[in-house]
């Protein structure tokens, strides 16, 4: 498994056993639909951004993504709705591109309680009538109707909405203002889905890279309640409860001879200090990873190749699921 980490075996191996269980959800983000030619998630902000005539500084990368949201924000406004959702609608047309990757195929075929994702495309809903193992429920839920009852369905649910051709292009949440809609403390839809999903579900997240704002705080309350809920268990006597299991599947980006670097940033190359930094921050990332009960497992990415990626998914598959495709190249 060239394609992990040093040291990682131990971790897939976990990862597979609790998928296998069948109390797993699989959140699936921007960097599964970028194998199909969507874009990433800053990469949609400086489309966004370019269409807006929004410049972009040094600043408008942060680690949270705070910023970025921001600057949808900004761009939303300056463009106005209507111009808005036109521009999304461009960007995210499927005409130009693969209707879903292969990786979208094999995580529906996992044997995955349902399908939770953060991506407005229409790759998950293109990509179910190709599985060959597992059914997926004929409807899927999107933001703000989510039902939970039936997570165990195999459901797919766009969390933050989905790029349709009709008003339900307005439901997606892209700019700050939709996220403080979907993440509000009083009964944001979003936000209480997640928090109950990584209170009664194991969650392993594909293709995100950790660093929404919004989503971190549910997961740091997420986190809270759960060691308070167990604190109860233990006073009550109860041994029999077992903690959600929770994976992000992240990049390590790795330079040829084997050593660590920083990808660039936002429309422009980083200084020596701000890679030192950006280091940094991502020592601080896999810290807060495990105060969140989050295990990371991070496969190898070489000079901006994420074909770790597909590897990794295409040998999730192949221990999950019976009827093999060929190994992706």
């Amino acid at each position: 498994m060239n394609f992990l980490i040093d040291g990682q075996e131990r971790r897939f191996a976990d990862l597979v056993q609790t998928i296998r269980e069948g109390n797993a959800l699989a959140f699936v983000g921007s960097g599964v639909s970028k194998h199909a030619g969507y874009p990433l998630w800053g990469e949609l902000v400086e489309q966004l951004a370019q269409c807006a005539n929004v410049d972009l500084t040094s600043e408008d990368q942060d680690t949270d993504g705070s910023r970025q949201i921001q600057i949808v924000q900004e761009c939303k406004d300056r463009l106005t709705e209507p111009r808005y959702f036109d521009e999304l609608r461009r960007i995210f047309d499927p005409a130009s591109r693969e209707p879903f990757s292969l990786m979208h195929v094999q995580i529906l075929e996992m044997p995955f309680a349902s399908f939770p994702t953060t991506n407005v495309d229409n790759c998950h809903v293109l990509a179910k009538d190709n599985v060959r193992q597992g059914s997926i429920a004929s409807e899927w839920d999107v933001f703000p109707v989510f039902l939970i009852d039936r997570l165990r369905e195999r459901r797919i649910l766009y969390l933050h909405g989905k790029i349709e051709n009709d008003d339900r292009i307005r439901s997606v949440v892209l700019a700050r203002s939709e996220y403080q809609v979907a993440y509000n403390p009083n009964g944001g839809a979003a936000r209480e889905f997640l928090l109950y999903a990584l209170r009664r579900f194991d969650c392993v997240f594909i293709g995100y890279s950790m660093s929404d704002a919004f989503m971190s705080k549910v997961m740091e309350e997420a986190a809270a309640v759960l060691r308070l809920e167990q604190q109860e268990l233990v006073q009550q006597g109860r041994k029999d409860f077992r903690e959600p299991r929770h994976f992000a599947i992240l990049p390590r980006h790795m330079k040829a001879d084997g050593s660590t670097y920083v990808p660039k940033n936002i429309g422009r190359l980083l200084s020596d200090k701000e890679i030192e930094l950006r280091e940094l921050q991502n020592q601080e990332r896999e810290t807060r990873l495990e105060k969140l009960r989050i295990t990371p497992l991070y496969h190898r990415v070489v000079h901006e190749n994420y074909a770790s990626l597909n590897q990794l998914v295409y040998l999730l598959n192949r221990q999950l699921v019976t009827d093999i495709r060929q190994v992706p190249t």
